[in-house]
């Protein structure tokens, strides 16, 4: 294992010893890596090799016929992608690995805790475990996570734009039933 790897897979230990081991870790490292926290999903920590977010926008292109036009609508933020590749190691792994895989089909959003973001309210939408002859106590897992924003009002944009259109319409209606003196 690589020098993050291993400083990052004693996030599995438990108790004094494993934070000791993870403080060591961590401050060999260096500064970057003093304030990264253990990796967890629903309280199953991991170890982490790789993660990535994918944020951005989403939008509506409008390109027209027989024009060298474009116009890009903004429809909002797009949604925060979290992933990651990590593992989980121990002569307990397949234990570890049926607990992840009790945890991941549970329904509902749970708290994920990244090691440089901290705690985020967020759904697992994919995961995947892998295992290997030639790892021997090592569970390859790949994660994929869809951040939870609070839902908004049901319908409120919709209602608010019928409810400008009927006083629209009234307000037409009332100035053209007026006699005209």
């Amino acid at each position: 294992l690589s020098g993050a790897s291993t400083a990052l897979s004693t996030t599995l230990n438990t108790g004094a010893v494993g934070d000791l081991l993870n403080l060591a870790g961590n401050l060999a490292l260096g500064p970057w890596a003093w304030g990264l926290q253990p990796a967890s999903w629903h309280g199953l920590r991991f170890a982490v090799r790789e993660s990535q977010i994918r944020r951005g926008r989403r939008v509506a292109v409008h390109e027209y016929p027989y024009r060298d036009d474009v116009w890009v609508e903004d429809l909002g933020r797009a949604t925060r992608v979290i992933s990651f590749r990590g593992f989980l190691l121990g002569d307990d792994v397949y234990s570890q690995r049926d607990t992840f895989v009790a945890a991941v089909e549970t329904a509902g959003v749970g708290t994920l805790v990244h090691p440089s973001l901290g705690s985020i309210q967020a759904a697992l939408v994919e995961f995947s475990a892998a295992e290997t002859a030639e790892r021997g106590r090592v569970v390859e897992i790949e994660l994929s996570f869809i951040e939870r924003t609070p839902k908004p009002a049901q319908l409120s944009g919709l209602a608010s734009f019928l409810k400008t259109a009927v006083q629209v319409v009234q307000t037409q209606r009332q100035v053209h039933q007026q006699p005209v003196a």
